[in-house]
C-alpha cells in the first residue's frame, strides 16, 4: 500500500518508507551492494524484489536500527533502520532484509518515514542460521509470506527479456516511473495547497 503515492506504509505502523529520488541511490535499489556477486538466479529474484517492493514493504516489519558507522563516508546519514518481509517464489520462501537511512535533520517522531538505501536476500549459513539477520540482531522476523498463489512476481519481463543487460534496464524503468509518479504526486499536492492558500 502506497500513502498518498508518496511513502510506502509498512506493517508496522510506526514506520513508513521511501524511495530516494537521487538516480545513484535509485541505481543502488536497483543493483545492491551484493549485485556484482550474485549468479543469475540471485540476480533474477533481486530484480523481482525491487519490481515487487510495494507489496514486500507493505507487509515488512520493523526490525532494529543501527548506529552510522562510517560518518566520514555518509555524513548526512544519523543511523539506519532494518525492515524484513517474506517473498514465496515458486515453493520457495525467501526472506528479504531492506536497509533504509535515516538523515541528520530528519523528524523522529512517530510515524516516522525513512528512505531506502539497499534490498538484500537473507542468506542461511551452513548452521541454518540467518547470516544477515543475526548480524542485524532483530528483535522479531517476519513471517508474512508474499504472493501465496503466484509463482513469478515479474512474468511479463522473465517472458520478454532475454538476457540480464535487457532484464537491468527494464528493472530500471519501472524504477524510473515509480519516482515520476512519485515526484507528480508531490507537486499536485504543492499546487493544492498552493490555492488552498490562496
Amino acid at each position: 500500500m502506497v500513502e498518498e503515492g508518496k511513502e510506502f506504509a509498512t506493517s508496522s505502523p510506526d514506520w513508513f518508507v521511501d524511495i530516494p529520488s537521487s538516480s545513484r541511490k535509485k541505481d543502488h535499489i536497483a543493483k545492491s551492494s551484493q549485485f556484482q556477486r550474485m549468479n543469475k538466479s540471485q540476480k533474477n529474484r533481486h530484480n523481482k524484489y525491487v519490481i515487487a517492493l510495494e507489496d514486500l514493504l507493505g507487509s515488512a516489519q520493523y526490525l532494529n536500527p543501527s548506529p552510522n558507522k562510517k560518518p566520514l563516508e555518509k555524513p548526512n546519514t544519523q543511523q539506519y533502520h532494518y525492515f524484513t518481509s517474506e517473498a514465496k517464489i515458486g515453493d520457495k520462501t525467501y526472506k528479504i532484509l531492506f536497509d533504509t537511512e535515516e538523515f541528520k535533520g530528519d523528524s523522529t517522531i512517530k510515524p516516522q518515514t525513512v528512505h531506502l538505501y539497499d534490498v538484500q536476500e537473507v542468506k542461511n549459513s551452513s548452521s541454518g542460521a540467518n547470516d544477515l539477520m543475526s548480524v542485524k540482531n532483530p528483535k522479531e522476523e517476519s513471517n508474512i509470506i508474499i504472493t501465496d498463489n503466484r509463482e513469478d512476481f515479474n512474468s511479463d519481463i522473465k517472458n520478454n527479456v532475454q538476457n540480464n543487460k535487457e532484464q537491468d534496464m527494464a528493472l530500471l524503468d519501472e524504477l524510473k516511473k515509480l519516482i515520476t509518479k512519485v515526484e507528480n504526486d508531490k507537486v499536485t499536492c504543492k499546487r493544492s495547497a498552493k490555492r488552498r492558500c490562496v
